[in-house]
């Protein structure tokens, strides 16, 4: 692979329906951090508003396979090339490094002028082991999450090429095992939240989904329907009959019965939101998906920073705090999404 198809492989890949379904998933992650846990079991968010990272890593699947396909990459090696995964790394260690400077900076301001935002003061080291985990603030565990996707991403890929049906069966066993040994070992709810094998069976859908799109009958579509209804039974017995899953007892709401109602909102959202016309919603909306990792890291800092405390403190009501936090957060990420480009690219001049 020469230069210039290395520059070319690593643009972004532009479809409609997905920019719309990020902008939707990475909303519903700021709506979860602003309500109640009272609140969100009023407005059933189990079965919308918890569905955000689960169809952010159906996606994830779903986007990498088209880049692989779009880059003409037939091999794991080819996968690995230096260059690619120095492109692959840099556009999520980048402005996450960025968010850790601001992080760092807000550890001695904050405390200092707004003291009832619970921030205190930490050691360096407390400091650097809680970044290698991802950071400060709700939704944390996700830079870890995506960095794993990376390497463990062509193994699945080419897996599913080979022998998809086996695969499929394959990545269900594993994802299941690892959540019955995280329950029996047990796995601590800190290590859990980190691994990316709580994402398995997620990440293989978003592959399926993307291999099997133009083979896609009506009758597979009519199974994931009913599957998807198996899903939301499941979630409404956890969520409203007290049932607690002896299996799925940790991240109960985004574990593995819930996928096939997540791949049946995305599978809707790709059918539904393929919309070409061009106005001022459309266009902030696609703007908003094309950021929503800049937002995503936003909201963490925000969030981790009391944000919550000083809507507490001018008594706001909840609305209110839902359409601020968005606008703020999508208003900042979106800034920093467009900083960090300009920044990559004079340091590429």
């Amino acid at each position: 692979m020469n230069n210039i198809e290395i520059e070319r492989s690593v643009e972004p890949i532009r479809i409609l329906s997905i920019e719309y379904l990020k902008a939707i998933a990475i909303v519903l992650v700021i709506v979860t951090h602003v309500l109640s846990q009272s609140q969100k079991l009023k407005v059933g968010a189990s079965f919308w508003i918890y569905m955000a990272v689960p169809i952010f890593m159906i996606l994830s699947g779903y986007t990498y396979s088209l880049s692989v396909s779009k880059k003409r990459i037939t091999n794991i090696k080819q996968y690995f090339n230096r260059e690619l995964m120095i492109a692959r790394i840099s556009r999520l260690i980048i402005p996450y490094l960025i968010v850790v400077v601001v992080e760092v900076l807000l550890y001695y301001i904050i405390p200092v002028i707004y003291p009832a935002s619970g921030v205190a003061l930490q050691p360096i080291k407390e400091l650097l082991f809680k970044f290698l985990q991802g950071g400060r603030g709700p939704g944390s565990y996700y830079i870890p999450i995506l960095i794993q996707l990376l390497f463990i991403f062509p193994f699945m890929l080419f897996s599913f090429k080979k022998a998809p049906y086996k695969s499929i069966g394959l990545i269900f066993l594993i994802h299941l095992c690892f959540d019955i040994l995280s329950n029996y070992l047990p796995v601590s709810p800190e290590i859990y939240r980190l691994l990316i094998l709580r994402y398995l069976v997620f990440i293989i859908m978003g592959i399926a989904l993307y291999e099997c799109n133009n083979d896609f009958k009506f009758k597979n579509k009519n199974i994931i329907f009913f599957l998807s209804i198996a899903s939301i039974i499941y979630i409404w017995i956890c969520n409203y009959s007290g049932y607690i899953p002896k299996i799925f007892s940790k991240w109960t709401f985004t574990s593995l019965p819930t996928v096939f109602w997540a791949l049946e909102l995305v599978i809707l959202g790709m059918k539904y939101l393929e919309i070409e016309n061009k106005n001022v919603i459309t266009n902030i909306t696609s703007l908003i998906g094309k950021a929503s990792y800049h937002i995503f890291l936003v909201q963490m800092v925000c969030f981790g920073f009391g944000l919550n405390s000083l809507f507490n403190y001018i008594k706001l009501n909840v609305v209110l705090r839902c359409l601020l936090s968005i606008v703020l957060c999508c208003f900042v990420g979106i800034v920093f999404y467009y900083f960090e480009m300009g920044l990559r690219k004079l340091v590429k001049d």
